[in-house]
């Protein structure tokens, strides 16, 4: 724009310089006169001038220099005005020219005002995003170190619950191996007792057999039987009494098993 200005104010220059050459030019006569005298020449000798003598010859140089100088000053101002025509074409084009970079230098202002508009409120939701951005990964953060103290717990839990059941799984075999023990000792006194009694039938047996001859001692033998048979009734209530608490024993670990069960299921 500052270079076009410049060249606004040259073909201005240019224009008022050749203005003043047509206005200087203007106010020459139209018809050619000697400068020391009065005699008109147009296209000629002037009136009683004589050729041959020495002032006429001084003339008539003098007046060929003048028509010389006035033929190259119409030539000059011909050219001063075809020049300036073009120079007024010239300022017209570029006058013409410097609205238009004006406009368009509007129109670009206008579009970098938009687009710094624009941009404003790109930045502006970029920063709003990028907030929203910064808080959701401060809570995904957040989230992810409350899991991982959840995890440690429940880590920790698993290790204890683990821990628990191994003992209780151990506890258990203990119990099992204890209740195998005292079911094996059970069997064998019920066999102890089963011996005894069978022992037990075979003197009654034979007591009988020797006391059938013996009518005298019958009351005796069949106390004494009785005796027997108290003893053996007795070694009956032993037993019933010995299976109950192995059957308890049972049902009680069966229920701790199961106990242990539900809560290594939990």
């Amino acid at each position: 724009m500052e270079a076009e200005g410049g060249d606004t104010a040259g073909v201005l220059e240019l224009e008022s310089h050749a203005s003043d050459d047509l206005k200087s030019e203007k106010q020459l006569p139209d018809t050619n006169y000697v400068s020391n005298g009065n005699i008109a020449v147009e296209n000629g000798l002037p009136d009683g001038v004589n050729p041959s003598s020495d002032d006429s010859h001084d003339q008539f140089v003098q007046m060929v220099t003048e028509l010389k100088f006035q033929n190259e000053f119409l030539e000059t101002r011909n050219a001063a005005e075809e020049a300036l025509k073009h120079l007024t074409v010239a300022y017209s084009e570029a006058d013409a020219k410097a609205q238009e970079l004006s406009e368009a230098q509007q129109k670009l202002d206008q579009e970098i005002k938009d687009r710094e508009e624009k941009y404003s409120e790109l930045d502006s939701k970029f920063s709003r995003l990028h907030k929203r951005a910064k808080q959701r990964i401060q809570d995904v953060q957040k989230e992810k170190d409350d899991l991982e103290v959840r995890f440690g717990e429940v880590s920790e839990t698993a290790e204890r619950a683990s821990s628990q059941q191994s003992a209780l799984q151990q506890e258990l075999e203990r119990t099992r191996q204890q209740a195998n023990d005292a079911l094996k000792a059970m069997d064998a006194e019920r066999q102890q007792l089963r011996s005894t009694n069978n022992k037990l039938r075979d003197t009654i047996e034979e007591l009988w057999r020797s006391l059938e001859p013996k009518g005298s001692a019958l009351e005796a033998l069949q106390q004494s039987l009785m005796e027997k048979e108290q003893m053996l009734e007795d070694m009956r209530r032993l037993l019933q009494v010995v299976d109950e608490k192995r059957q308890a024993s049972i049902a009680e670990l069966s229920a701790k098993h199961q106990k242990i069960n539900l809560h290594s299921d939990g």
